[in-house]
């Protein structure tokens, strides 16, 4: 029990120290770790050469799609489905929900 004590002061003087983590209540940056995890996770089913492709044409678009070839586009889009965001907002739901996301709503999210 000592531990868990200690590790709540040790919560308490990184969120001093942090003005962001300061304002956020405790239980939200639970739940955003729960996302970063899930999202590490779901990154994870790309291999590292997949990762820094993917990083290279997220940075090339700019956030637009015709600053890709239409080869560049086909290759993002088969990197991201290989993450498989559909899954990954599931398994969120699925995390996060105080009452449980029904059988048949997760599977039509996720593809299950």
């Amino acid at each position: 029990m000592a531990s868990s004590g200690l590790g709540i002061q040790a919560a308490g003087k990184i969120a001093q120290r942090v003005p962001v983590l300061r304002a956020l209540p405790v239980v939200e940056l639970l739940m955003w770790g729960e996302v970063a995890i899930l999202a590490k996770q779901h990154l994870e089913r790309l291999t590292q050469p997949e990762r820094r492709r993917l990083v290279e044409l997220v940075k090339q678009a700019k956030g637009r799609p015709k600053n890709l070839s239409v080869s560049e586009r086909d290759e993002l889009s088969a990197l991201v489905q290989k993450a498989e965001p559909r899954m990954f907002l599931a398994d969120c739901a699925e995390k996060l929900s105080p009452v449980g996301v029904p059988e048949a709503v997760s599977r039509r999210i996720g593809g299950r």
